[in-house]
């Protein structure tokens, strides 16, 4: 069952966000949501609706949320994640190696949701280094590790590369994503492209 009414606005309007980006004079749609947004299959429309009857409860926008709404947010906001930025560092590693692109608090790892009040749906990740050093993305959801996947050949000629998920990866226990690497030491700066769904108490008032 689709979200319906306002609910279904709600969730366009947050998905019209995330999946074009300005760059310079340029709209960009970004591949994955784009595909996964207007599918025959209502990926993405399915998820969440699934998500508010399994918790009962009413999306409403993210300013006017109360604790016990669901909200919608763009999923590149590191906090999400417990994060402070995108950027991940690694050194004294022996390539080919895998490094962790996730390190809440402080450690290098999955992502644990806090189950039944919060669901993450990834569709992309954007690196935004010149020459990125990741080459290969591998994600494990939910204890399941997926295919490996590499960034989109048609990309690479342009400032952008963007690793397309084949489908979308829809998490509600946790989440872990790992890049290959060549160099003993590097670094990457990248956005997850996605929406994050959670109860308001989740989204706390806070910038700390």
């Amino acid at each position: 069952v689709d979200p319906i009414g306002t609910e279904l606005e709600i969730l366009s309007d947050v998905v019209a966000e995330v999946k074009t980006l300005r760059i310079a004079n340029r709209d960009i749609e970004i591949p994955g949501i784009k595909r996964a947004w207007m599918s025959e299959e209502g990926v993405i429309q399915g998820a969440v609706a699934y998500f508010r009857d399994k918790v009962k409860k009413d999306i409403m926008p993210v300013q006017f949320a109360k604790d016990d709404n669901l909200i919608i947010e763009p999923l590149y906001r590191p906090k999400i994640f417990n994060m402070t930025d995108f950027t991940i560092n690694w050194s004294g590693v022996t390539p080919p190696a895998a490094v962790d692109l996730f390190d809440p608090g402080g450690t290098a790892g999955a992502y644990s949701l806090q189950v039944d009040k919060e669901l993450i749906i990834l569709t992309d990740v954007i690196c935004l280094d010149a020459s990125p050093a990741v080459h290969e993305l591998l994600a494990t959801v939910d204890g399941e590790t997926q295919r490996p996947v590499v960034p989109r050949k048609d990309w690479l000629a342009t400032d952008l590369h963007v690793f397309e998920f084949p489908f979308p990866l829809v998490a509600d226990i946790n989440i872990r994503l790992q890049g290959r690497v060549e160099s003993a030491s590097g670094s990457i700066t990248y956005l997850p492209i996605g929406l994050h769904v959670c109860l308001g108490s989740v989204h706390a008032k806070t910038l700390a």
